[in-house]
């Protein structure tokens, strides 16, 4: 039955001379046919196009699809030009078309062809050029002009058809008018007209034009430069369309080509395009022209037909210009592409040069290879299947160098060019000698060029070490029976390459664990979803909840949303009644969202985030207390920062488990949570590789349902596959689709047809093998799989179904996927009623995907998301991340022409999905989805000044402000700087640059404080409006954030200026949790400026508006950092009063990292003021707390705490390692006020060991880090009395052993000095050490009056300051230097032996009862 629609669709792949020729004889060509007629012909060349070109190509595929567009919209107008003025557009050449006149007799007046015929034919095409380059020069295209080169030539022309093998016949213009043609684009300038010689003297008379010069073949001619007509042709309609009759389809058929015959055939006409690997040839025949006989002309055509059909390639075009024929062939078209098509372009090109050399036919060869566009170029009158890109363009200029090799000329006659891509593509099958780089255009730097000389006899393949499966199933086996025996802990990490088995492992272990009735538990990561929290876990938590029920009716909105909200509390309640207040956290997981309440709405970021991994922690560790669990995870490559850290949680924590994993090798950066996995006791690690050639074999007899297969066919796979097993697979079914392989009765033979194997090329790569197998489908499954590969690896059919573009084809849908399934590409993963499928294995996916053009991949994205939003519309924030992936797609273009509603829905989505990740703590997460938020934005139309462009800037702002946020929480400080400059910029409150301009901006900052102070009705939440109330806010947290930076590097001034400023807009919004904040830092501040009156002022400030607000997170924050200030000013019991407190409401938020802080500053405090028991208490549980949640800061701090808890009490043997593995923690976390208490302490523990030199090397360190710094940390003099310790200690004795290097030890403990000064500049509580060392030095220096004087300063000090260890040390030395007033000195030895017994400073009681020994007290 005839297709009229699909017959006027075939016609526009054709010019009207093939028309007209059908409609006169609708009997498909059978032999070759030459027809001469007088014509008219319109060159037209794009000037600047092959600029563009290489400029797109430098963009990628998306460059080259950006290409194709503009070519087709320029196309498409140039043609409707033509057409308009009577024109058939008879050939596309690159980025120029032919189009042509033919000359009709008046036959009013002759039969024959008069002058005057030939005249207004001539003019009429003038004409058209006229229009042409009126509407289409200067044509404005992405970011350059294109400019048009036109030229009317007249005279005889040829028309052949030639070819025919496999009924493809091609269609060439000759003539004389194209040789003129060819030589007026060589004259022509850009926006230029010519008139060749031909038409010249016709129409010279009747134009405005320039006499210009033609060098014809045999003389010189005049021609023109056309300005303007004088008169009209006498031409004033246009021809009319020709009618193509019913059954013309296979008359037509012979001159399209396969691809886009199948894909029209299936209604598929807007799915043409793709973007393919391909190996393009241009071949020139130079002394073909108008005169070659049809005969010779026929012998070539079919000769570079078979050379090329027999490396299953394809013709695109035919070409005629003053150079000769040129013929334009592509390996890797569809419906064929193999991974050796550039080895195979080379072979055919070796093939056609034997041929052609026989003939004694000279011709030039140009081969390149590259990712370029296929696809239809025109508009819906006149099209042709065309390829652009690098590579072709690449392919002509070599073709064009190849001509000018006259030593290769004279050798081989038809010279072969190949570039480097083809060459390592071929050099393995080809021959090749390396010829110097040669310059060619639109290339500026020279090209590496490849001559082929012949194909190798014998190609030897280099093997790999085979290792097979065996060991893998046994230690899968053995582990299991382990678990089921009640084993603790197992893990499992499988690591290969895609396709070498890792998921048919564990489909092996999930059928023994079904055996053994393990509970199992399974679930993967996602490319899709990869930057969804926890998205690799939400089939198993569903599963847990029992809500696959609920999930499978896929209406999730009422009463299924109720229920299961229900499930979760039902399950919540079974583990722990208490835990049901925590509910809402488990929303990450689920499809709904459950709605906060008041414990949880109080939750975010950090604190959220921990508590989350808690909960679904003890959800996970309940389900293995009931009986032994194995959690099967896949593709691990492809986990979000959250499912990384809820696994490492997981695996310390949850008892009895068997986790088994697998993920293809991590490239850098490796997750630091992978190395954790690794580095637990009880973890193996297997890398797959290759399997045993038996064994391959035994699995493509498997796959096939035979019971062996041929022995050549063995060792064709065997040879190809190398033991991949999928690869392996995939060229089985390959050859079983194919034809060349039978299988009947589960036996399997050789088609007949097929017995000579050497012939037979198969791909080399797993992707080139899925091609492969991909083109071998009809047209109508492959775009099913495409659609499929956009969904996702798993698709549910609806989806598929609801988007799928053809419409026609959806009630076939259920048939294509019951073929896809058949043939091994997909498998069922849930049955109706919610039937999906899953592809088989993730590279389909990938390769389906990537064979599509962008253009039709945002469509598509676009399709799926419109499908979520209706159907999800009221549990839309569960697929914020999956929108958001799908909108980004949608809207992934450079192009001019933009999608705004695409690009405002994936910036929508990317801001939400970017707040939950916020929310969740999720940083890795929240940097991407800001960042593309972000890069999406700038593509958005330029919006006007005002109110839009203002709430545009203030939305920038605080997308750089979270972006800040998140990359602090990830450590990373550089970026977060960054983004708090440029999110400070856009509120336009930008931080000064230089020291000098800070200096200069702090007065102010400090004159606006004073008058809060002074009028704070006025001042305090003056912000005008909620807009400006809500930019103070964000101004000041960003300030906030920039002192942290700031405290960091340990920069003063800068970190004055942020408190400042963070504090004054932060008054200026009122009453908030930054408020709050605020008060505390310049509490701290104003303690350090010796300010106590404000800085008591501040605390109570700080105190009252966190009380006011009452969100739990921001009371933790202010006693925590107005304890800080407190410690300092030695106000012991209000300190620990206030951060006990804060520990409290910690642990009733899950706030780890905070509970950590607080339980380091009580176990900091209890140790200045001399509580040791109490400071070891704490510190201990800080360091065994932060080793189970391998928090390396809080780690470091224990064992920092632990340890000068340990010097103290004179086990320094037992201090010294830990203080070694805290400092090998700051090489990963660096922190410069921990890493100067370390070193400080690692000198005591040596000192106090005897090892004088390492005592001396790490006190050094010391003075090395505090160098050119002001303490900010009131822990630091734990460093720097270490250091002053080592120094007056070994100074003392060089004194008293009359050494030689006292001085050099005087000079570095005036080094010492200088620290504890300045320290006891910033914090009062220095005043009770820093006496110590000064009144030391002047005992030393022989002033012992100046020493007792400044110990007594001291002792005041330590006793204002309830600082009993300093009183101790003070009264030893007090009773050291007091020796004419006995009763003072035992008064002081007594009390210092007291204090340091009561505290167990073994050290220092063993030197107090030696000078009491002495003095026989």
């Amino acid at each position: 039955m005839s297709n009229p629609a699909l017959t006027e669709l075939l016609a526009s792949y054709v010019p009207k001379l093939i028309q007209q020729r059908v409609i006169a004889n609708p009997a498909p060509i059978e032999s070759p046919v030459a027809e001469d007629f007088q014509a008219a012909i319109l060159f037209a060349d794009i000037s600047g196009f092959t600029l563009l070109t290489e400029r797109m190509a430098e963009k990628g595929p998306t460059g080259v699809e950006t290409l194709a567009r503009i070519l087709n919209e320029y196309f498409g107008q140039l043609i409707d030009i033509i057409h308009d003025y009577g024109g058939d557009v008879v050939k596309f050449a690159g980025d120029a078309v032919i189009a042509v006149w033919p000359v009709v007799p008046d036959v009013a007046i002759s039969d024959t062809i008069s002058r005057a015929d030939q005249w207004q034919w001539t003019m009429r095409a003038a004409e058209c050029a006229l229009e042409i380059h009126r509407r289409l020069t200067n044509y404005k295209a992405e970011d350059a002009n294109l400019y048009l080169k036109l030229a009317v030539s007249l005279g005889k022309v040829s028309t052949i058809h030639v070819g025919g093998v496999f009924n493809r016949w091609e269609f060439l213009i000759t003539g004389a008018p194209l040789v003129e043609l060819g030589i007026a684009n060589n004259l022509a300038k850009a926006g230029e007209i010519l008139i060749t010689p031909s038409a010249w003297k016709l129409i010279r008379n009747d134009s405005n034009a320039q006499v210009i010069e033609f060098e014809l073949k045999d003389a010189i001619a005049q021609g023109g430069r056309l300005l303007s007509l004088n008169k009209p042709s006498s031409i004033f309609s246009s021809p009319k369309k020709p009618t193509i009759p019913d059954g013309a389809e296979n008359s037509l058929r012979p001159y399209i080509p396969g691809a886009v015959i199948n894909r029209l055939t299936a209604g598929q006409s807007s799915w043409i395009a793709e973007l393919r690997r391909v190996t393009v040839l241009f071949i020139n025949l130079p002394e073909l022209d108008q005169e070659t006989a049809l005969e010779n002309a026929q012998n070539i055509a079919r000769l570079i037909q078979r050379s090329t059909y027999h490396y299953e390639g394809s013709i695109n075009k035919i070409n005629v210009d003053d150079k000769g024929i040129t013929i334009v062939a592509a390996l890797g078209l569809p419906p064929f592409s193999h991974e050796d098509d550039p080895a195979r372009g080379v072979q055919a090109a070796l093939m056609i040069r034997r041929e052609l050399s026989t003939l004694n036919v000279p011709s030039y060869i140009g081969i390149a290879t590259g990712r370029i566009f296929c696809g239809s170029v025109g508009n819906d009158s006149r099209r042709e299947y065309t390829i652009i890109g690098n590579a072709v363009n690449l392919s002509a200029r070599l073709m064009a160098a190849a001509s000018q090799q006259d030593e290769l000329i004279a050798k081989y006659v038809v010279p072969i060019l190949c570039d480097r891509l083809t060459y390592d593509s071929a050099k393995e099958a080809v021959e090749f000698e390396t010829l110097s780089p040669q310059r060619v255009k639109g290339r500026t730097e020279p090209v590496e060029v490849f001559h082929a000389l012949q194909v190798k006899k014998s190609v030897v393949r280099s093997k790999t070490e085979l290792i097979g499966r065996q060991e893998e199933k046994t230690l899968i086996a053995a582990a299991l029976q382990e678990l089921s025996r009640g084993a603790p802990h197992q893990t499992l990490v499988l690591q290969g390459e895609a396709g070498i088995g890792k998921s048919r492992l564990f489909e092996d272990l999930i059928r023994q664990a079904e055996t053994l009735d393990v509970k199992m538990f399974t679930g993967n990561g996602d490319a899709i979803e990869k930057a969804s929290p926890y998205h690799a876990w939400r089939p198993i938590f569903n599963q847990i909840f029992g809500l696959e029920e609920s999930l499978a009716n896929g209406n999730l909105n009422g009463e299924p949303r109720a229920s299961i909200e229900d499930h979760v509390i039902a399950k919540l309640a079974e583990i722990d009644p208490d835990l049901v207040r925590y509910a809402p956290l488990v929303d990450v997981v689920l499809p709904v969202s459950i709605p906060d309440n008041e414990l949880t709405s109080a939750m975010s970021g950090e604190i959220r985030g921990g508590n989350v991994r808690e909960l679904l922690t003890r959800l996970l560790a309940f389900e293995a207390s009931q009986s032994p669990m194995l959690i099967v995870m896949e593709d691990l490559h492809w986990f979000d920062s959250a499912s990384w850290a809820l696994l490492v949680d997981l695996q310390q924590k949850v008892r009895p488990l068997f986790l088994a994993l697998n993920t293809r090798p991590l490239s850098d950066p490796i997750p630091v949570q992978f190395k954790q996995l690794l580095d637990t006791p009880g973890t193996r690690l297997l890398r797959l590789e290759a399997m045993k050639l038996d064994d391959v074999e035994a699995l493509v007899c498997q796959r096939l349902g035979v019971k062996s297969v041929p022995p050549m066919l063995s060792r064709l796979i065997r040879e190809k596959s190398e033991g991949h097993p999928f690869f392996a697979e995939e060229l089985a079914y390959a050859l079983r689709d194919s034809g060349i392989l039978v299988i009947e009765n589960q036996e399997c033979r050789i088609y007949s047809r097929f017995m000579n194997f050497e012939e037979l090329t198969l791909p080399d790569t797993l992707q080139a093998a899925i091609t492969n197998r991909i083109d071998s489908l009809n047209p109508s499954q492959q775009l099913t799989l495409k659609v499929a590969s956009v969904i996702g690896r798993i698709f549910a059919f609806r989806v598929l179904e609801a988007i799928h573009p053809i419409e026609a084809d959806k009630s076939a849908l259920h048939d294509y996927m019951a073929t896809l399934t058949r043939l091994s590409l997909t498998v069922v993963e849930s049955e109706a009623p919610d039937l999906a499928y899953i592809f088989k294995h993730v590279v389909t996916q990938e390769v389906a995907y990537n064979l599509m053009l962008f253009s039709q991949r945002r469509l598509l994205h676009q399709a799926v998301a419109e499908w979520i939003e209706k159907n999800h519309e009221k549990s839309l924030e569960s697929y914020y991340t999956l929108l958001a992936h799908h909108w980004s797609q949608a809207a992934d273009t450079s192009e001019t022409l933009r999608d705004e509603h695409a690009l405002n829905k994936a910036v929508e989505y990317l801001e939400k999905a970017g707040e939950q990740a916020m929310q969740n703590y999720a940083n890795q997460e929240a940097v991407q989805f800001f960042s593309q938020a972000l890069e999406l934005d700038k593509r958005r139309a330029e919006l006007e000044a005002g109110k839009v462009a203002r709430e545009r800037k203030l939305r920038r702002a605080r997308w750089h402000s979270r972006l800040a946020l998140a990359h602090y929480g990830l450590g990373s400080l550089p970026d977060c700087n960054n983004h708090v400059h440029e999110a400070l910029r856009l509120l336009e409150n930008p931080m000064p640059q230089s020291t000098f301009q800070i200096g200069l901006g702090l007065v102010p900052q400090l004159i606006r404080q004073v008058f809060h102070r002074l009028f704070p009705a006025r001042f305090i939440g003056s912000g005008k409006d909620s807009q400006s109330r809500e930019t103070a806010i964000e101004v000041a947290r960003l300030y906030e954030l920039l002192g942290r930076i700031y405290f960091y590097s340990n920069e003063t001034l800068p970190i004055m200026y942020s408190v400042v400023r963070f504090l004054n807009e932060a008054e200026k919004a009122g009453p908030s949790p930054e408020l709050a904040s605020a008060y505390s830092s310049t509490a701290v501040l104003a303690g350090f400026a010796q300010l106590h009156k404000p800085a008591e002022a501040y605390v109570n400030r700080a105190l009252a508006v966190a009380r006011e607000v009452n969100l739990p997170s921001n009371l933790i924050t202010v006693y925590v950092v107005t304890s800080a200030y407190l410690i300092t000013v030695g106000k012991w019991e209000d300190v620990r009063k206030r951060v006990e407190e804060a520990k409290t409401i910690c642990e009733q938020l899950g706030d780890t990292r905070q509970w950590g802080d607080a339980t380091a500053m009580l176990g900091e405090s209890a140790f200045i003021s001399g509580d040791t028991s109490y400071s070891m208490d704490m510190q201990k549980v800080l360091l065994e707390d932060a080793r189970r949640r391998r928090n390396p800061l809080h780690q470091c701090w224990g064992l920092l705490g632990v340890s000068v808890n340990h010097i103290r009490w004179g086990k320094a043997a037992d201090a010294l390692p830990m203080l070694e593995e805290a400092l090998r923690i700051l090489d990963e976390t660096p922190n410069l006020a921990s890493s100067i208490e370390i070193n400080g302490q690692i000198a005591l523990a040596h000192l106090r060991l005897g090892q004088e030199e390492k005592a001396l090397a790490y006190a050094e360190k010391v003075l090395q880090l505090s160098e050119k710094i002001s303490p900010t940390v009131y822990s630091m003099d734990v460093g720097f009395s270490g250091a002053a310790d080592v120094y007056f200690e070994l100074w003392e004795r060089s004194l008293r052993d009359s050494g030689t290097n006292s001085d050099h030890l005087k000079e570095l403990a005036e080094r010492a000095i200088k620290l504890l000064i300045a320290f006891e500049k910033v914090f009062p509580i220095g005043k009770a050490v820093t006496p110590i060392y000064q009144g030391w030095y002047e005992w030393l220096m022989g002033k012992p009056e100046a020493a007792i004087k400044t110990l007594r300063r001291g002792l005041e000090a330590a006793l204002k300051f309830n600082m009993i260890y300093e009183e101790g040390l003070i009264r030893l030395k007090l009773a050291v230097y007091s020796q004419g007033n006995l009763d003072v000195r035992n008064r002081n030895l007594w009390r210092a032996m007291e204090i340091f017994e009561r505290m167990g400073a073994l050290n220092e009681l063993r030197l107090a009862q030696e000078e009491a020994q002495k003095a026989g007290v």
